[in-house]
């Protein structure tokens, strides 16, 4: 099964976290994805679709901040 992938604006991705105060590993965590995948995929720009919800959840994004960080 392919995965479905949204690109994602790295910098504002990781201001984000640093706006919650919340690690990328912390996260990783959170989503229950494997903290090196995780880091791979934001390193690469992207996040798999079916955790897009949960981020937003997780990070208390509004439709602005989730906006800003989805390419």
């Amino acid at each position: 099964m392919n995965e479905i992938h949204q690109r994602i604006n790295r910098s504002a991705f990781n201001e984000a976290l640093k706006a919650k105060n919340v690690t990328q590993a912390n996260l990783a965590g959170k989503l229950g994805i494997n903290e090196k995948s995780f880091s791979r995929w934001i390193n690469d720009g992207y996040i798999q679709s079916k955790y897009l919800l949960d981020l937003t959840e997780e990070l208390d994004l509004n439709e602005d901040e989730m906006h800003e960080i989805l390419m």
